[in-house]
């Protein structure tokens, strides 16, 4: 059997998504090995030729990095459409990202953000000084996925910057949006396969992967299934595979 190492970004949402890769790789009888890491160390590990695919990258996000390396890399298919959102808990106040700046609101909230850190899709301490939270009481405090795990868990009454797909974004008891009217976090994005320009395959497997099926719903399914029930992304990409995620949808 052949053998691919997929890399992926640290989010345990983009393990699962690198899990339902390897899954139709695994059909067209290729073994697949994981390597997470930062998003700028997988691209740099992709052109040297230490890992084989980033699953998956984002036309925001990762955009200008990814025409940095020219004619070097080649992007397959439209996996999901990941969006940047500010979130809170079902029941806050808050109803806008501008409903921040009013003092009840931040008072209500606990005048806490918490940064995600480098893994977020937009840069949310650009937004917190570009809105003028600071000057209007609020803290940015973090700087990692765990911290932002640990709040979403512990049903902090803080605002928590994160995406869809995710575990905290998918379900009934899922965060709440912030509505952006002004578009400062940006519309969807578009997530795709990244390979070295050149990569041979076989024709089939290449339309596979370039028309996978997943989408932020199956994702954020998969990824609740992982934080709920402690499984692994081979496992929740499997349920997937074999129709058992359907609940969870």
């Amino acid at each position: 059997m052949d053998e691919l190492v997929i890399g992926h970004p640290e989010p345990s949402f983009q393990a699962a998504v690198a899990a339902a890769v390897a899954r139709v790789l695994d059909a067209h009888g290729i073994e697949a090995e994981f390597a997470a890491a930062p998003m700028a160390t997988l691209l740099d590990d992709l052109v040297a030729g230490r890992i084989d695919m980033i699953a998956s990258v984002w036309s925001g996000q990762d955009g200008a990095a990814i025409a940095a390396l020219g004619g070097q890399v080649e992007m397959l298919g439209a996996l999901y459409q990941p969006q940047p959102m500010w979130c809170v808990q079902q029941g806050a106040p808050a109803q806008t990202l501008d409903d921040l700046l009013r003092p009840e609101i931040r008072d209500a909230l606990g005048g806490v953000v918490i940064d995600p850190g480098p893994s977020a899709p937009v840069a949310v301490r650009e937004i917190f000084d570009a809105m003028g939270l600071g000057a209007a009481g609020w803290r940015l405090l973090g700087g990692g996925l765990s911290d932002l795990d640990a709040a979403c868990a512990a049903k902090a009454g803080h605002v928590l910057p994160l995406w869809s797909p995710s575990a905290w974004t998918h379900g009934p008891d899922a965060l709440r949006a912030l509505a952006d009217p002004l578009g400062r976090l940006g519309g969807p994005q578009e997530a795709r396969l990244l390979v070295r320009a050149g990569w041979e395959a076989d024709p089939d497997l290449i339309d596979e992967l370039s028309e996978l099926p997943l989408s932020n719903r199956i994702i954020g399914a998969m990824d609740r299934l992982m934080r709920d029930e402690g499984a692994t992304a081979e496992a929740a990409a499997e349920a997937w595979q074999r129709g058992r995620l359907s609940q969870r949808l």
